[in-house]
């Protein structure tokens, strides 16, 4: 939470309205305003635009809570939450209908409803910033002559110049993702597409505050929140580039697992991409034998034994015997730069 972020309340209770007000006070934030009506909100938020509006579903005035906050959508970029006593499912498909950024059913704690205040002005900075990333890559683009590798160098750059670590991990799975590819026995271009979203596929991150990205021990649940955002995020930068591959959607889908556990979608089976599944079980193979910030690395021991068990039920079957199988037969070691073993083994494969 940024200091003093400023919160609007639209509720036509008075009472409820002070003490959402007492709460927000006690928990740092600025309360701007209370309306009672969407007439009276919408007049006071033109004076004083905020950073959140909890806006109450049942209004005094001609418009209720859904009505008020399309015009607040329509006139400011802010996000709301909406706050309701009721939990009939029509209001609620006709609140998912504007994109809000939170429901929440009164009564609720004090805690909850600084967590929810906290996650939804974090990820409507973090969308902020991603459209603005996006514009940078798209002049980047430009100026690049459209040249779809330099494009992804100079996105590479971005991360790597904010967060060393990322860089080098994207670096090193990007290696054993193509290497992984060609012992599947792909075709070069698809292995090239791999290689191409596996060496950005981080790239989301940009948006994760620095303190969180370089936090020497456990995330919070809140912090994890925001570092989960970055799949989505990368998708939003990406997905207007146009790539002979899929890039935008390995990017977005790297995260996901076969049995419908991961994230941001819970997509399964078939419907994750090839690029994906292979992306995921490099990443995550990457991500245990290696030292993190938190913890010592693993090993590749530790990663082998979480991809054999899970084989075919997190992770593809064929990802993971090739993966496996690179390691096992010292084809394959992780290194930080080109030109290392690792690097120059999965060059080698690709020649071949």
């Amino acid at each position: 939470m940024a200091a003093g972020d400023k919160i609007f309340i639209v509720e036509d209770e008075l009472i409820t309205a002070e003490n959402i007000r007492a709460s927000l006070v006690k928990s740092g934030y600025t309360v701007t305003g209370i309306a009672s009506s969407g007439e009276a909100a919408l007049s006071a938020i033109k004076r004083d635009v905020p950073n959140l509006v909890l806006l109450d579903i049942k209004l005094k005035g001609s418009m209720d809570g859904i009505e008020t906050a399309k015009h607040i959508a329509g006139r400011h970029d802010i996000p709301v939450i909406y706050l309701t006593a009721f939990t009939d499912a029509a209001l609620v498909e006709r609140a998912k209908l504007t994109a809000s950024y939170g429901y929440m059913v009164k009564p609720f704690e004090d805690r909850e409803l600084a967590s929810n205040i906290e996650i939804a002005i974090g990820r409507h900075r973090l969308e902020k910033k991603v459209r603005e990333s996006e514009a940078r890559y798209r002049e980047i683009s430009v100026k690049l002559g459209d040249t779809l590798s330099g494009t992804l160098v100079a996105m590479g750059a971005v991360v790597e110049l904010r967060d060393h670590y990322t860089a080098g991990h994207q670096r090193r799975v990007s290696s054993l993702a193509s290497a992984i590819a060609v012992e599947m026995r792909l075709p070069a271009d698809q292995v090239e597409g791999i290689r191409l979203a596996a060496s950005i596929h981080d790239i989301g991150k940009i948006g994760v505050p620095f303190e969180i990205l370089s936090k020497p021990a456990k995330l919070s649940p809140i912090e994890m929140q925001y570092v989960m955002l970055h799949s989505q995020a990368g998708y939003e930068i990406l997905k207007n580039i146009e790539f002979p591959w899929p890039i935008a959607e390995i990017v977005y889908q790297h995260h996901e697992r076969l049995d419908g556990s991961g994230y941001p979608r819970g997509l399964a089976g078939g419907d994750i991409v090839l690029g994906a599944r292979i992306l995921m079980v490099a990443d995550v193979m990457e991500a245990i034998a290696s030292h993190r910030l938190y913890r010592p690395a693993l090993g590749v021991d530790a990663a082998v034994k979480e991809l054999n068990d899970y084989r075919g039920v997190k992770y593809d079957a064929d990802a993971v015997d090739a993966g496996v199988s690179l390691f096992n037969t010292k084809e394959f070691y992780f290194e930080e730069e080109p030109g290392s073993p690792g690097f120059s083994a999965a060059a080698n494969k690709m020649k071949q």
